[in-house]
């Protein structure tokens, strides 16, 4: 919903619609995994039985790559562009 909202200025302040694109969804994907809304973490504990704490407390340092991952894309365009840019979009 707010894609629509945030892709005009994204445009206007000379952002590639693309990084932009991957941005938004890398952003999305971290909140989807980390507490206290993590929709993510209530599926995984409930497919495999595993205590919310148990789960949250191995899944940090993986957290922490996707925030150190998200940094380096946020201020490196071209690693997260150069896939799509080599296949012609």
């Amino acid at each position: 919903m707010l894609v629509p909202l945030f892709h005009p200025i994204a445009i206007s302040y000379g952002i590639d619609p693309l990084h932009f694109g991957f941005l938004f969804v890398f952003n999305l994907v971290i909140g989807m995994l980390t507490p206290p809304v993590g929709v993510v973490l209530f599926v995984v504990c409930g497919i495999t039985g595993v205590k919310m704490g148990e789960l949250v407390r191995e899944s940090w340092p993986f957290i922490a790559a996707m925030y150190a991952l998200l940094v380096v894309c946020i201020f490196v365009p071209d690693l997260a562009t150069w896939l799509p840019r080599s296949l012609g979009y």
